[in-house]
């Protein structure tokens, strides 16, 4: 990136560019398990069985997404779904006992990664960073909402 550019112009293309490797190394870390399958994973480990619909708007993803992601970690023996039985258009997910196994070893294979890329700062510079990207998330939430 040129000089000239602007501070902010550095940062966005730093965050765009640490985004994608940092995309690329969890996916190897996590076994080629993405991001939002394992937030997917994570959500009914740490909550419990969850209807398909409110389990797409915890992970933020669309109806198809949803659907497609589902589909591959059911056939994955990672989890399952049900409908219910009062309401044939509810559909329940929750994980299998080897989902239960997988995301509980998945979410140790995170904390190392994490652990190994933030070894060289202190908790306080990683606070800032925190606070930072806070701020810049709702920054990008508000341009969302002016876009509709």
């Amino acid at each position: 990136m040129r000089d000239s550019c602007s501070l902010s112009d550095q940062i966005l293309y730093h965050i765009i560019t640490v985004q994608k490797e940092l995309g690329q190394l969890f996916d190897s870390e996590m076994d080629g398990l993405s991001l939002t399958r394992y937030d997917i994973l994570s959500n009914l480990y740490h909550v419990g069985a969850l209807r398909q619909r409110d389990l797409q708007q915890r992970v933020d993803v669309d109806h198809a997404a949803i659907t497609r992601h589902l589909k591959q970690l059911e056939t994955q023996g990672l989890i399952v779904r049900k409908r219910c039985e009062k309401d044939n258009r509810v559909i329940y997910v929750d994980l299998t006992d080897r989902g239960r196994e997988q995301i509980a070893h998945w979410t140790e294979q995170k904390k190392c990664l994490s652990d190994r890329l933030f070894v060289n700062m202190k908790v306080e510079e990683q606070q800032q960073l925190l606070t930072s990207l806070t701020s810049l998330q709702n920054n990008i939430e508000h341009e969302r909402k002016t876009l509709i």
